[in-house]
């Protein structure tokens, strides 16, 4: 079976235990599934700086 790039990202958003790497797991989802602006996403959904969007 060939899942999505959605399917793997809520895949491993859901089994994901480090609270940090969740956080990462979903600003890749909204911006590369949903099209979303990261610093929007990371600021508005997150709570967090626009800068940590963008640095890894």
């Amino acid at each position: 079976m060939i899942l999505s790039a959605k399917q793997q990202l809520d895949y491993s958003y859901r089994h994901e235990s480090d609270a940090n790497v969740r956080e990462r797991i979903f600003l890749v989802r909204r911006v590369k599934v949903d099209k979303e602006e990261a610093a929007s996403v990371a600021e508005l959904e997150l709570h967090r700086s626009r800068g940590w969007a963008y640095s890894g």
